[in-house]
């Protein structure tokens, strides 16, 4: 450290101004020598702060700082322009301080350092001692194999054959879980079992990594709290190369905010822990590998965090200040193997080796390692891989389809077929009478599976072809409620099995059974899960609908005017439902109006259209004594009405203003929204012997009115006055 400081010293003050300003390092405009020194000393000449700037330099800066620390004397003027690129002058890097070869960066970021000449010796550069000493060791791990031979033959990722074979089990049936992105035990080893030989030893801990993230992606959703359903996304997403499907996975993976099961950590760890940080780490670890490289996960963790830094280098632990790290490097060469083991192989960018002779594993890199975080380019593949990949026939209704063609073309094979068992080569699917009947009966044709087998694994062979072939319906169920075979015994063997005889009401004669409508599914069902072809003839009509009531008709209109004022514009339909409803409603003759009710309606003139100011008006009335007549649209309301109030007080609620009045036709106060009045008009002063009715008082009219209380106008209001009281 004493040499980077005694050189650090010997640069003009220019230079050193310019390595501040590259770290961001604060001098004082009047800063003496020391304090320059002294601050670019305690911000770059550390252990810790080599290693970050290294890490962010690109990779040419790299591989220039260990071509440089290799030459201790370092290089003059000449070599240097010839490996770096040219050095402008110090008044030129003043004026423009960007970088614009590799020896300006190095020189700008304080590592290379021009030493003056001495006798015998030019101006050469070179590394201060400290950082050559500091800086990263380089990978000392090589390709065993060659490349091109790993290259060749790449193995399918775990990842996507687990993911295909988890989406057609969730096809053909739904997945038991426990509500928490967690199969239960008998889904995981059913899965297990179709996953073997194709996954890893670790075909467990693949299931329960795989699950959630195939719900992230939207393949899987659940269908209730006990079982987990395959979404219409599952075809898209079988349609993609498993390469592809790889990287959407990978994808998920990364975004996961949820901590992964394959790391066992303490509580404090996880939760001070950085999950996609620690994953981008991962993969940026297994990128920088050469392809072919074969590690050993128990000593290879040393060598990397050498050439890479630590596992945690500043992203894997969140701003929250933790009392302990928990990256010692026991535990990070401990989370570096079980990454290895488990989502690095599995999303194929490793492939782990079976244990050597001397007992230890080791893992070899793949071709998907070289960028594992972009996608892939969809190639076509090669005909002789389309027929490598091709489904094989085996013995009638034996088909076997390879791994790699597990796809959204088995999506068309599972209504005809069941999953049957797993061999070396593939999955073995299973197709008999049964499957087929079923097949029937749901609407599936058998020319569909024909064209299908034909398009995937070749033309059909003779005894496929007599599996295969249209039959003739053993029993035609005739939605009149009578089921017909034409072989007495096919249904008399049929109604010995108990799913069948429960549907068939009375066997009126052999081959003839009477079924309730009601069952005519079911019975096809459990006919179909014997064996049994089946037709079913004609198909039972709905009853008519019955007329609506008037009172129907009624609530019909009313949710008409109501939809009419308030929603959107409904063009003609709306009307033309209108018109057909009140056509079936009765014809019904109003009374005539009394007459005290025609002069009170003589009476009442309309009111004008609403002041500027409601606020004030109202406020005016209030203040005058004084009865007003408005138009008020109700929120329940279809139209609006006339109302006749008197009001008394004035308030203003959130952004509304509302008055509190009394109704003379209701006799009772009410509070009405001022942004709901249509039109207002003030009325006459009123006699100051008029006052709110009492409660108690306001319902006692059986006798007419008496003093106190208010009623109808009996002659039309005049300018003194429009609300009167009666002696």
């Amino acid at each position: 450290m004493h040499v980077w400081a005694r050189w650090l010293a010997d640069l003009p003050a220019t230079l050193q101004r310019l390595i501040a300003r590259t770290h961001r390092v604060a001098l004082p405009r009047g800063a003496t020598p020391a304090v320059r020194v002294a601050r670019l000393r305690q911000a770059l000449c550390t252990a810790q702060r080599v290693q970050a700037l290294y890490y962010t330099l690109p990779p040419a800066c790299h591989a220039a700082l260990q071509r440089l620390r290799n030459t201790p004397h370092g290089l003059d003027a000449d070599a240097l322009t010839a490996q770096l690129g040219p050095l402008r002058p110090l008044v030129a890097l003043r004026v423009d301080p960007q970088p614009r070869s590799l020896a300006e960066r190095l020189v700008l970021a304080g590592l290379l350092f021009p030493r003056p000449s001495a006798p015998y010796h030019p101006v050469r550069y070179l590394l201060p001692p400290e950082v050559r000493r500091w800086l990263p060791t380089p990978l000392a791990v090589a390709p065993e194999t060659p490349s091109a031979d790993v290259a060749t033959a790449a193995p399918l990722p775990p990842a996507a054959v687990a993911a295909a074979v988890v989406l057609l089990a969730a096809a053909e049936r739904p997945l038991a879980h426990y509500g928490t992105a967690s199969l239960r035990a008998t889904t995981l080893r059913a899965l297990a079992a179709r996953l073997h030989p194709h996954a890893p030893a670790t075909d467990m801990a693949l299931l329960m990594w795989l699950v959630p993230l195939l719900r992230d992606l939207r393949v899987l959703a659940p269908d209730d709290d006990a079982t987990l359903r395959a979404t219409p996304a599952v075809a898209a997403f079988l349609r993609h190369p498993p390469n592809k499907r790889v990287h959407l996975l990978q994808a998920s993976w990364l975004r996961a905010p949820w901590p992964d099961r394959w790391i066992e950590l303490p509580v404090r760890a996880r939760r001070s822990l950085d999950w996609p940080a620690l994953r981008r780490r991962l993969l940026a670890w297994v990128a920088e590998l050469p392809v072919g490289t074969t590690l050993d996960p128990a000593t290879s963790y040393a060598a990397c965090a050498a050439a890479f830094g630590p596992l945690t280098r500043g992203i894997g632990h969140t701003a929250r200040a933790t009392p302990r790290t928990p990256w010692q490097a026991d535990r990070s060469a401990l989370v570096w193997r079980r990454a290895l083991e488990g989502p690095l192989t599995w999303l194929g960018l490793v492939v782990w080796d079976a244990a050597t002779p001397s007992g230890a594993h080791c893992c070899t890199t793949t071709p998907l390692a070289r960028a594992p975080l972009e996608p892939p380019d969809r190639a076509v593949p090669a005909a002789s891989e389309a027929a490598r990949n091709a489904w094989i026939y085996g013995e009638p209704g034996s088909l076997t389809i390879p791994t790699a063609s597990l796809d959204a073309a088995v999506l068309d094979l599972l209504p005809f077929a069941q999953w049957a068992g797993v061999s070396a080569e593939g999955s073995i699917y299973r197709l008999d009478a049964r499957t087929l009947a079923r097949a029937t009966a749901a609407g599936h044709a058998r020319s569909a599976v024909r064209a299908l087998l034909a398009a995937q694994a070749g033309p059909l062979p003779a005894a496929w072809q007599t599996l295969l072939a249209e039959p003739t319906p053993a029993v035609r169920i005739i939605h009149a409620a009578i089921a017909l075979a034409d072989d007495a015994e096919v249904l008399q063997r049929a109604a010995q099995r108990r799913s069948v005889r429960r549907y068939v009401a009375h066997q009126l004669a052999p081959g003839v059974a009477l079924v309730e409508p009601e069952a005519v599914a079911g019975l096809g069902r459990a006919l179909a899960r014997a064996g049994v072809s089946v037709s079913i003839v004609g198909a039972p009509q709905p009853p008519p609908p019955a007329a609506l009531s008037p009172a129907e008709c009624a609530l019909l209109l009313t949710a008409c005017d109501f939809f009419r004022a308030n929603g959107p514009a409904s063009g003609q339909a709306l009307d033309l439902l209108s018109e057909r409803l009140r056509a079936q409603l009765p014809v019904t003759r109003l009374p005539p109006p009394a007459p005290a009710e025609r002069r009170q309606a003589a009476a009442e003139e309309p009111p004008d259209a609403l002041p500027l100011d409601p606020v004030a008006a109202l406020g005016a009335a209030i203040a005058g004594r004084r009865a007003v007549t408005m138009v008020y649209q109700a929120a329940e309301a279809a139209t609006p009405s006339t109302r006749t109030v008197r009001p008394l007080r004035l308030e203003l609620a959130g952004a509304h203003w509302y008055v509190h009045a009394f109704c003379l036709a209701k006799q009772h106060e009410l509070t009405f929204r001022l942004d709901r009045i249509l039109a207002l008009r003030v009325l006459g002063r009123q006699p100051r012997s008029s006052a709110p009715p009492r409660a108690k008082r306001a319902g006692k009219t059986s006798r007419g009115p008496r003093r106190g209380v208010l009623a109808a106008p009996t002659r039309p209001p005049g300018e003194t006055g429009g609300v009167w009281l009666e002696e």
